[in-house]
């Protein structure tokens, strides 16, 4: 078996035990590699799962706390109802793939405040200023998606 290895700047081939792998995107301009290694693929996947769990427990302890209220006809006020539609959030980590868990508040003027993804979260604070330094460092707007693609995966052309 033949071990994989990664070019450095001085021309030497040094092993790696966990090689990157590459993920062609082509556009009409250009085509980026990717390279995502087994280490980054594990994170991402590892912050996944954390972001599904703290999102079904802030979930549960939420309907657990208003499991009393009910209404007149003895039915709960606060319920859990499925999952919302699956949305892309962008992290340090690059875009995560995240449904979050649905409550239906049926007493009046409440609903349930998500303390961990609002509803319209698209990019971690972290990303949103991160644009602002890349500009400040002299990378034009029209290059932004190219400098962060590398960084956040093939959906970073919205980011600028």
């Amino acid at each position: 078996m033949r071990q994989a290895s990664w070019w450095c700047l001085n021309q030497t081939k040094m092993p790696i035990p966990n090689p990157p792998q590459e993920s062609h995107q082509e556009d009409s301009r250009f085509t980026t590699v990717i390279c995502q290694s087994e280490l980054e693929q594990t994170l991402r996947a590892g912050a996944q799962r954390l972001l599904l769990a703290a999102l079904e427990a802030e979930v549960e302890n939420y309907v657990q706390t208003y499991r009393d209220a009910r209404d007149e006809h003895g039915r709960r006020l606060v319920v859990r109802n499925g999952y919302g539609a699956t949305r892309h959030v962008q992290t340090g980590l690059g875009p995560l793939e995240v449904q979050s868990p649905r409550v239906v508040d049926r007493r009046e003027n409440e609903r349930f405040p998500s303390r961990i993804l609002p509803p319209y979260l698209r990019r971690t604070p972290s990303i949103e200023n991160l644009i602002p330094i890349l500009y400040l460092k002299g990378i034009s707007t029209s290059a932004m998606p190219q400098a962060l693609e590398p960084l956040l995966g093939a959906n970073a052309g919205g980011l600028a």
